[in-house]
């Protein structure tokens, strides 16, 4: 049952966020977002831990440097209504500029 919840959780949040995550529709719980400077990307975390989410941000030498990725660790746990909020607080970067979420993964490499 958690395992099945865990992929439940998965699904809706690539659905929410059209499959432009790191790592979406494989089977992994972890997805990233890139942000083409580490401003940005910072900035992202902040606005999603002030919103109570907990993610991790990367930076180089882990990706290109001057860009940044957050990292987000999806669980079973994990209630509908917390993948939604990230799934909203993405959208939302994305309609202000902050994230543009179809920048090829490999120019981040």
């Amino acid at each position: 049952m958690p395992q099945r919840r865990l992929w439940e959780n998965v699904s809706l949040l690539d659905s929410l966020t059209d499959n432009r995550l790191l790592n979406a529709g494989i089977q992994s719980p972890v997805r990233g977002a890139f942000f083409e400077t580490e401003a940005a990307g910072l900035q992202a975390a902040r606005i999603l831990r002030d919103q109570g989410m907990l993610l991790f941000p990367v930076f180089y030498p882990i990706i290109a440097k001057g860009k940044a990725m957050l990292r987000f660790a999806i669980s079973a746990s994990h209630g509908d209504k917390d993948i939604r909020l990230l799934g909203e607080a993405l959208a939302a970067m994305t309609s202000k500029g902050l994230w543009t979420p179809a920048i090829n993964q490999l120019d981040h490499a």
